[in-house]
């Protein structure tokens, strides 16, 4: 299912998500099914959904170019959650920068940081302009204070914005880091029967490896596997994992999916190990990738991408109402 941070944005605006299965390639949106949810929403209510959001899980770009062609056929915004997907590119083209609006994370735990928030990448200056003002309580040209439409305090503080600054001076450097990760699993996993790294799945793909993922075959089993959905976590969690409500009652006995994906972050793993040619998995260099100039600071409430079971499921969402 897709992480909360992609829904609950949909549901302050009292609008309905109406969740997407993913496909098995880029485990992200699948287009065809895109489609359908399309128009089962306009037979059931009449209505076509508001926005169409697809989520770049892990960093892996989705099929951006088959879902602008359905957007563009219904009249529908495309708003990119990038959270995870910070540089990684489609056929060229940096991820954000397709829709209507792109979403990215500088969250403690992404590619870059500003210890928290992120940006709202916008298509033009008054656009732009305008996302400010209501993130910054739309307040009114006036000597007074004098409010008339609903405004937020999303904005990202100077202290803040110094940070992020000084991140993308080793914005490279961290790019280059996961990709190395990323060859570096795929070397050491790739006679191990039963895993299967997720590669970029075709040329035009270009992932920026925020989390290096595998899908673990279903008669492939893991030591204590039995006990992984048995713990529950006592203490709060700060930090980027932010802070976890006390369980009342122990998880089921049955864990979320009935097979596995495994999930590491890059940026705990060793990399002293070269590469060697020869690995399954290749990913396209890239070259130097400046972020986006055309970006309103910002503290979006969509900042991650979705954790889909493998059947792949769920990672975008497109608000109904």
């Amino acid at each position: 299912m897709t992480f909360c941070a992609s829904t609950n944005p949909i549901a302050y605006l009292g609008a309905t998500p109406v969740f997407v299965d993913s496909e098995k390639e880029s485990w992200n949106m699948d287009p065809e099914l895109l489609e359908e949810a399309i128009k089962d929403r306009i037979a059931k209510n009449g209505k076509k959904p508001k926005a169409i959001i697809p989520v770049a899980l892990y960093g892996m770009p989705y099929q951006i170019e088959r879902i602008l062609e359905i957007a563009n056929r219904y009249d529908i915004p495309v708003i990119e959650d990038a959270a995870e997907g910070f540089c990684s590119r489609y056929d060229g083209k940096v991820l954000g920068t397709f829709g209507r609006f792109g979403i990215l994370s500088f969250n403690g735990n992404k590619m870059i940081t500003t210890s928290g928030g992120g940006a709202l990448i916008c298509p033009d200056k008054e656009t732009a302009d305008k996302a400010k003002w209501y993130a910054t309580q739309a307040r009114e040209g006036y000597p007074y204070y004098q409010h008339e439409v609903v405004g937020y305090n999303y904005r990202l503080s100077n202290i803040s914005a110094c940070i992020g600054r000084a991140q993308l001076t080793v914005l490279d450097e961290h790019l280059a880091h996961h990709r190395h990760v990323q060859e570096l699993y795929c070397e050491l996993l790739k006679d191990v029967k039963g895993i299967t790294m997720h590669c970029n799945p075709a040329p035009e793909y270009d992932s920026n490896f925020w989390l290096c993922t595998a899908t673990l075959d279903p008669d492939l089993k893991i030591k204590g596997q039995e006990n992984a959905y048995k713990t529950i976590i006592t203490g709060a969690v700060g930090g980027a994992a932010g802070v976890i409500h006390a369980a009342s009652r122990p998880p089921p006995t049955a864990s979320p999916t009935t097979t596995s994906r495994l999930c590491a972050s890059a940026s705990t793993r060793p990399t002293s190990r070269p590469v060697r040619s020869g690995s399954r998995c290749t990913s396209n260099p890239s070259t130097a990738t400046p972020p986006p100039t055309s970006t309103a600071s910002a503290n979006p409430s969509s900042k991650s991408a979705s954790v889909s079971p493998p059947a792949p499921t769920s990672p975008m969402t497109t608000s109904a109402t």
